[in-house]
């Protein structure tokens, strides 16, 4: 339930951009698929 009190994820267009997101804000947390990973970006869980 939303109650006003958080903010809503923010929906990027592609892995590229969550990258691009991901790399400028150490405390971010992005969701891509796994054949998107690379070594700029930190895998911190997988789910298969």
């Amino acid at each position: 339930m939303f109650t006003g009190k958080g903010q809503a994820p923010i929906i990027l267009q592609d892995a590229a951009a969550v990258k691009k997101a991901v790399i400028s804000d150490p405390k971010a947390i992005g969701y891509i698929d796994k054949a998107a990973v690379d070594g700029s970006v930190k895998v911190v869980m997988s789910l298969d």
